[in-house]
């Protein structure tokens, strides 16, 4: 036997074999609401050639080699109630009997060469709260360089940093009001030098 047969009331994402993967959508989940025998279906005088097998993209043969094997149709339900009825043979993933699958996943944020004074630190914080927030969930956050320097001239690293403050949006956090008032600081002290360097050429 080269199937399993999913037990009663196993709730999951499922997903078939061609030509049925198109019948089942993988984001939604199904539970197992009832397994048949061919035999007793036709018992109910049910036809299971037309409306399991042939109304669904499979063969007369498929429909003979399931009645030979004794392979039995299994019944999905969404929470929605709509349901599909499939030959055991045909379900290519279904959900642990014993359990749920974890596995350990990281999120990769990549920054690109930045400057080596740019604090990136202060955005772990927010990143840590966004996580917990949205996904639940308590995670590990770190920064690490993953390859060499480059040096870059004074002239790239001014047209760098005015292309990055102008990304910036994110205006809420304590440190992104901290670093438009600095910017605005700054502005303001260059407007005064210029102002002062007129009024001692008078």
């Amino acid at each position: 036997m080269d199937y399993i047969v999913p037990p009663i009331n196993l709730k999951g994402r499922f997903k078939l074999k061609a030509p049925l993967d198109k019948l089942i959508n993988t984001n939604v989940v199904y539970k197992v609401v009832k397994i048949s025998s061919i035999k007793s279906l036709l018992d109910e005088l049910i036809d299971v050639k037309k409306l399991v097998f042939e109304d669904q993209g499979l063969k007369e043969a498929d429909y003979v080699y399931a009645l030979e094997n004794d392979i039995p149709i299994v019944t999905l339900e969404t929470e929605g109630g709509a349901t599909l009825d499939i030959p055991a043979n045909y379900i290519s993933y279904m959900p642990h009997i014993s359990g749920k699958l974890f596995t350990n996943k990281a999120i990769i944020i990549n920054l690109g060469f930045i400057p080596d004074e740019l604090d990136v630190k202060f955005v772990l914080d927010d990143l840590k709260d966004y996580i917990k927030g949205t996904l639940g969930i308590e995670s590990v956050l770190s920064i690490e360089e993953i390859s060499g320097k480059r040096l870059v001239s004074y002239q790239d690293y001014d047209k760098y940093e005015a292309n990055r403050t102008s990304n910036i949006t994110n205006k809420k956090t304590c440190r992104g009001k901290l670093e438009l008032l600095n910017n605005t600081l700054k502005a303001y002290k260059e407007k005064l030098k210029i102002l002062i360097q007129k009024v001692e050429n008078c």
